[in-house]
C-alpha cells in the first residue's frame, strides 16, 4: 500500500514539488480532486460521494484549513487508488476564524454548503441524494457535545464551530418549510 497527499502525487507521480507548484495546489478546487478520482480511482462513485461529504462537513464546521493536501489517496495492493481516511479536520469557532482561503468548491465558487449543493452532480449526487446526504451530516453533528472529547470551557468555545449560520442555511436547503428544532426532535 502507498499513500500520497492530494491529486498532486497521483497526477504528477512524484512526492517533492517546487514552491510554485505548492502555490498552484492552494488555488485548485475540489472539482480538481473529483477529476483525479474519476481518472485514477479504482472506485470513483463511493470516493466522489465521500469527497463531497467531506467538503460539506468542512464548510459546516468552519474548517479553514481544508486545502488539497489534507485529502490523500491510498494505492491498494489490488492496483487502484482510493480516497484515504479523512485526516486533519479542524473545527474552528467563529471568534477564531481567520479569513484565509480554503480550497474552493469549484473555480469561482468559494462559497459554503449552497455552492456544494450546486455542484453535487459533479460528485455523482443528484440533488435529492445530495439533500439526503446533507441531512445525514447535519444530524450526525447534532450530538457533538456528547462525544466527550472537550471539557466544558472548550465546548463553550467551540460551540460556534458546530452551531453557526452556515448550518442554519444548510437546514434551509434541505427543508425550507421545516424548522431546525422540528428536525432535531424527529431524530428522537
Amino acid at each position: 500500500m502507498m499513500f500520497v497527499q492530494s491529486l498532486h502525487g497521483i497526477s504528477h507521480n512524484k512526492i517533492e514539488d517546487t514552491k510554485e507548484e505548492r502555490l498552484e495546489l492552494c488555488v485548485r478546487a475540489f472539482d480538481s480532486l473529483a477529476d483525479a478520482i474519476r481518472r485514477h480511482g479504482s472506485a470513483p462513485r463511493p470516493d466522489l460521494i465521500e469527497l463531497w461529504r467531506r467538503l460539506v462537513f468542512g464548510r459546516l464546521i468552519n474548517n479553514c484549513d481544508d486545502h488539497l493536501r489534507n485529502h490523500g489517496f491510498l494505492l491498494l495492493d489490488a492496483g487502484g487508488w482510493r480516497l484515504s481516511p479523512a485526516y486533519d479536520i479542524n473545527p474552528v469557532p467563529e471568534h477564531e476564524r481567520r479569513q484565509f482561503m480554503a480550497t474552493p468548491v469549484a473555480p469561482g465558487r468559494d462559497g459554503g454548503v449552497a455552492a456544494a449543493m450546486e455542484v453535487s452532480a459533479s460528485f455523482g449526487l443528484a440533488l435529492p441524494q445530495a439533500k439526503e446526504e446533507l441531512r445525514r451530516i447535519i444530524e450526525a453533528m447534532q450530538d457533538w457535545k456528547k462525544a466527550g472529547i472537550l471539557d466544558r470551557n472548550s465546548m463553550m468555545a467551540y460551540s460556534t464551530a458546530f452551531e453557526n449560520e452556515e448550518k442554519k442555511e444548510a437546514w434551509k436547503l434541505i427543508a425550507p418549510s421545516v424548522s431546525q428544532s422540528a428536525i432535531g426532535k424527529s431524530r428522537k
